[in-house]
């Protein structure tokens, strides 16, 4: 989690209620880019996204606002719906140069449940 966010939490500890906070707060990600000087938080859907957009900007933005630092470069902050899924980098030796890795396309089955988010364990097949 990053400073700023975690800073900006901070302050929303202070402005909303707690059931706000870990309804539609805490379910955002947040995914600092420094080289741009942003802050992207990402909802889990569209219905928390707008929810946020509707009830809560205003505070997130005063909290936003406040967390930076006059010394910092001004960041901006955005919403979108996404998810951030932390990829673990796994160093490994180089591969022989006449050596191409084996590229397997997904079953067409496997696309789709991990396109939609289904879990595979539940089918109606009995």
């Amino acid at each position: 989690m990053s400073n700023l966010w975690s800073a900006c939490l901070e302050h929303l500890e202070h402005s909303i209620s707690p059931q706000q906070l870990n309804s539609w707060i805490r379910p955002l990600k947040a995914v600092e880019k420094p080289d741009i000087c942003k802050l992207q938080l990402l909802a889990p859907n569209d219905f928390v996204l707008e929810w946020v957009r509707d009830k809560l900007w205003e505070h997130l933005m005063d909290a936003f606002n406040r967390a930076q630092t006059d010394a910092d470069p001004p960041w901006e902050i955005s919403l979108d719906v996404g998810q951030f899924n932390q990829v673990q980098v796994v160093t490994q030796a180089p591969l022989p140069a006449n050596t191409r890795p084996a590229v397997v396309a997904p079953k067409q089955e496997e696309l789709i449940l991990t396109q939609t988010g289904l879990n595979a364990a539940y089918t109606f097949d009995t």
